[in-house]
């Protein structure tokens, strides 16, 4: 039986038909129990409560549902599904791939991996796909929108582009990324976890923002430039000087400080921007410490790698003043155990081991600091484990 539906009705169930709808049509609740329901690319279905689907939809027109929209059928769309109901609207889908999503009114909740192959338009609510799920924009596929009031909650993965744009946020604030890189060929996700990038020391670094940082997840290897939006950072630190855009390769890991240019930041809220290519998967806010430097290197010549922050490794003041510093470590037979091009006092510096990672004993040794061919320091160290 075919069914051609252009009026407004308060409740429907479709059991065994084949409906068409080619103009707007309003209904209370829309139970499909195995018909084929057929939206035209001109008509707009609007579902003030929930909609279950258990037949098959074909959707060229436009469907609005302001509750639940549960499929356990099949959904095959050219159109639009817009969500506007103003409370909480849970999604649940046996195929979440939807062409074109509107999220409107209040929060949503997927329970899946949601697919949009074509546009998602954030108006006003979040998009909450939690921890477990996230949402993926296929090739071409584009943001609209995305705000303090509209953006998604977890994890957002897009699969093409060399300017990608993530509207993602917790539950709490809105922290998009910006992120560019050469390919526009590579899925790369982003998300917002909770608590602080790595608890790993740093003598670098005098404070960490505990209450978020960024993970980054890629289908190959990546390197591209970062764009962070921050938020809240007091009343954990009462000013904004020296702040510095952090990264890792894992979480936990050991922190890098990226280059950064800042823009108009307040305690509140501001940006922060590579200014070099990103190297890790997990980015966080943190403050550089400060050294008062008087341009002269100064060698702290003990070391104690015991883990507890202090002396754990040569620290050697202003070393960021010289160009290409090499810097030797000399055993008491006169042998070199030690020696490294670029030395930096985070990724690259002595921390008791020798040049191929093997323990170095407690005891006396000499080093070396170069500048090119000029020797700029050199002295005795001590080593104590």
């Amino acid at each position: 039986m075919l069914l051609l539906i252009n009026m407004q009705i308060l409740r429907y169930n479709l059991l065994g038909l084949l409906v068409a709808i080619s103009f707007n049509v309003t209904s209370q609740s829309l139970y499909n129990d195995g018909a084929l329901l057929s939206i035209s690319s001109d008509a707009v279905l609007s579902v003030n409560e929930s909609f279950l689907n258990k037949g098959q939809v074909l959707n060229s027109g436009k469907i609005e549902i302001r509750q639940h929209w549960m499929n356990l059928g099949n959904y095959q769309s050219t159109g639009e599904v817009a969500l506007t109901g103003s409370e909480l609207q849970h999604v649940s889908l046996n195929e979440y791939v939807v062409g074109k999503l509107t999220i409107d009114g209040g929060d949503k909740a997927i329970q899946g991996d949601l697919v949009i192959t074509e546009s998602l338009n954030l108006v006003h609510g979040k998009l909450n796909a939690g921890s477990d799920f996230k949402v993926i924009l296929e090739t071409n596929a584009t943001i609209i929108g995305g705000s303090e009031e509209a953006y998604i909650i977890g994890e957002l993965e897009l699969t093409s582009g060399t300017d990608r744009y993530y509207p993602i946020g917790n539950e709490q604030w809105f922290l998009p990324v910006w992120y560019t890189e050469t390919s526009d060929a590579r899925s790369i996700s982003f998300k917002v976890n909770q608590g602080k990038i790595s608890q790993v020391p740093n003598d670098t670094i005098k404070w960490i923002h505990d209450a978020y940082f960024w993970e980054m997840e890629s289908s190959e290897s990546v390197s591209g430039y970062l764009k962070l939006e921050y938020k809240e950072l007091a009343p954990v630190d009462q000013t904004i000087d020296d702040l510095v855009l952090l990264q890792a390769e894992e979480h936990n890991g050991v922190l890098t400080i990226l280059n950064t240019e800042q823009g108009s930041e307040t305690l509140s809220e501001g940006i922060l921007l590579s200014e070099n290519k990103s190297q890790g998967s997990v980015f966080g806010i943190g403050k550089r410490q400060t050294i008062q430097s008087s341009g002269e290197l100064n060698v702290r010549n003990l070391v104690t790698p015991n883990g507890d922050n202090q002396n754990d490794f040569l620290f050697i003041e202003n070393i960021e003043e010289i160009a290409n510093p090499s810097v030797l470590i000399i055993d008491r037979t006169g042998k070199t155990v030690f020696e490294s091009d670029a030395y930096n006092n985070t990724t690259n510096r002595f921390e008791g081991f020798d040049s191929k990672g093997r323990v170095l004993g407690t005891g006396t040794y000499y080093y070396i600091v170069k500048e090119g061919d000029r020797t700029k320091a050199s002295g005795f160290l001590e080593l104590i484990r």
